[in-house]
């Protein structure tokens, strides 16, 4: 059996991941992958920071894989449906380094919807192994606070594909892909968390997507990204590299931006997927309301960030909906219920429901409970 991906992706995956074969494959995380090399021509034309050429439409290498991936592959993107009620009422999602395990730890306490152990631009190269090391310890701390874990992985051609099988063996809720380019690369991570969910004895299809925006090309492609597996529920815009790809200068009040957060957003609802604004990365009080203000005005539910101060005010500005609030109390009822009859699993709408989702559902609840005074 052959299975169709993108040359230039799965070459880089391969190429860069463990031991070689003497005829011509590579071992990946214990799996003898062959690739059968097709040559594109690059795209001309300047390319910027986080650039990188999509390949055209319908081509592919072939790629041959073993018996133990191919039932994975198979069922890639047959995952079931997600409750995006409860996952647009992730509010907060505030980006840590990876390799700090202190602030790590302490982000548990900060009130944020989403905690994300960024191992791309957050953590130094020399320090990325320890960051990997820190995954589980860090998504088991989070988990227990209420706090989604998630754990922002490299491109798969720069190392990302070592940072996913972390991410997927710790117990990430979510996966969020830096740099996303085109629907090929969400692919290719649907098939390679599909294999260590497997070999983590985890549930076929819990761990979710979040591709970031970082590119004006992304941006135009986001409905393609999105639409590439059913594991994407949300997409974050990126400020800094957007900003350095489209050659402008960042303001406090991100005039430079506005376009670009109103077409995200646009793209983001015609997808179906939870849009997350870009973080105000200023230390300015003021700017940051003024900023949070603009972002609601635009229909923006749910914000990054990089202080864990700024979470209480995310949260207060993007507070859930009545109906977010039922879907919460519908998955803490649906959990505890099958916790007191026994049940080893806990279905939800159609949905498997994890620990980390019961958790960040009653944390919610309680959050409103505190803000309402009911």
């Amino acid at each position: 059996m052959t299975v169709r991906a993108s040359a230039d992706r799965v070459e880089a995956l391969v190429m860069e991941s463990g031991d070689a074969r003497s005829d011509g494959g590579r071992l990946l995380g214990g799996v003898s992958v062959q690739v059968h090399p097709r040559t594109t021509a690059a795209a001309a034309g300047p390319r910027g920071r986080g650039h990188r050429s999509s390949p055209p439409r319908g081509s592919g290498a072939v790629v041959s894989l073993p018996t133990p991936l191919r039932g994975w592959v198979r069922t890639a993107h047959r995952v079931g449906s997600r409750d995006m009620g409860l996952i647009s009422a992730r509010r907060s999602w505030l980006f840590l380094p990876g390799a700090d395990r202190e602030p790590l730890l302490q982000a548990a306490t900060c009130g944020t919807d989403v905690a994300i152990q960024d191992l791309e631009d957050f953590t130094p190269a020399t320090l990325k192994e320890r960051a990997r090391g820190l995954s589980a310890e860090i998504c088991a701390h989070w988990m227990e606070h209420g706090v989604e874990p998630a754990v922002r992985v490299r491109p798969l051609e720069e190392g990302g594909h070592v940072d996913t099988e972390a991410a997927v063996a710790a117990g990430a809720a979510i996966v969020v892909l830096a740099k996303a380019e085109n629907g090929d690369e969400v692919r290719a991570l649907d098939r390679l968390i599909s294999y260590h969910e497997g070999r983590a004895g985890r549930a076929h299809g819990v761990v979710e997507v979040c591709p970031t925006v970082e590119s004006p090309g992304a941006l135009l492609r986001l409905q393609e990204i999105a639409s590439a597996s059913t594991r994407v529920t949300s997409a974050i815009l990126a400020s800094e590299d957007l900003a350095t790809n489209l050659g402008v200068s960042r303001t406090i009040d991100s005039t430079e931006l506005h376009y670009a957060r109103s077409r995200f957003r646009l793209e983001a609802a015609a997808a179906g997927i939870l849009a997350v604004d870009c973080p105000f990365t200023f230390d300015d009080a003021e700017g940051a309301v003024r900023d949070l203000t603009q972002s609601a005005a635009l229909g923006y539910r749910a914000k990054s960030l990089v202080r864990p101060g700024d979470a209480p005010l995310v949260n207060s500005t993007m507070g859930p909906d009545g109906h977010e609030l039922e879907r919460a109390a519908g998955l803490v009822a649906a959990f505890e219920q099958a916790s007191a009859e026994g049940r080893a699993q806990v279905v939800f709408e159609g949905r498997i429901v994890e620990l980390s989702a019961y958790t960040a559902a009653t944390r919610l609840l309680a959050s409103e409970a505190d803000r309402t005074g009911k």
